[in-house]
């Protein structure tokens, strides 16, 4: 019985401090989630382009000409500026 006890306790006292480490990193990420929040986005003008582009796409392919929209939309797209991002950021 005290074998049970014993194991008992000290899984308990492991858990806790699993929890207590688990809570500091919940904080930390909390912390520069909040962080992140009051900073701009880096590349928001970039954005802003390509939904302009996918919406000239968008627009011609819903337009119902098929294939006869495709030069159409060639011709729009390839008159759009295509910056290239300036500082690109590794995928994780």
């Amino acid at each position: 019985m005290r074998r049970i006890e014993n194991l008992a306790a000290n899984e308990i006292g492991k858990r806790i401090e699993q929890y207590k480490r688990d809570i500091q990193k919940a904080q930390a990420n909390l912390a520069e989630a909040r962080e992140n929040l009051t900073k701009p986005f880096d590349r928001a003008d970039e954005l802003a382009e390509k939904l302009a582009r996918l919406d000239v796409v968008n627009e011609a392919l819903s337009s119902g000409r098929g294939e006869e929209a495709v030069p159409t939309v060639i011709e729009s797209v390839a008159d759009m500026p295509n910056p290239k991002p300036k500082n690109p950021k590794p995928r994780r």
